[in-house]
């Protein structure tokens, strides 16, 4: 109904958020700038706070997010599995991030046991 009333073609509300429908509000853009400021001056760790559906994802995607995780090969496995089904999120065109694991040589034997099989499915590309 509201895509003719707004004459829009697709929808632009999924169950994943796209950022080709993100609306810079005021808020948005303070948070983005405070986030790109945080980024710029090298601090280790931010946070972005807010209620559902109040945009975090879509202020985070547009650009490339990579998530890179070192010293991997201390991870629980049910830690890695954590983090394999945040590799989940994304659009139906592009993953929303891009995940990179990094660990000494022992992550390569962690990463062949039975319970991060999964893991191993989504793993694209694997460098040694």
């Amino acid at each position: 109904m509201f895509l003719r009333f707004y004459g829009l073609k697709e929808q632009p509300f999924g169950v994943t958020p796209d950022p080709r429908f993100i609306y810079p509000s005021r808020t948005h853009s303070k948070a983005f700038n405070s986030l790109f400021c945080g980024i710029e001056a090298g601090c280790g760790f931010l946070a972005l706070i807010a209620k559902p559906g109040m945009g975090k994802t879509t202020l985070l995607v547009g650009r490339r997010f990579v998530l890179i995780i070192g010293e991997c090969q201390n991870l629980d496995n049910s830690v890695l599995e954590t983090v394999r089904l945040l590799s989940d999120f994304g659009t139906p065109r592009a993953k929303l991030m891009q995940i990179i694991l990094a660990g000494q040589t022992q992550l390569a034997d962690k990463l062949s046991s039975p319970s991060l099989a999964q893991l191993r499915d989504v793993a694209t590309i694997s460098s040694h």
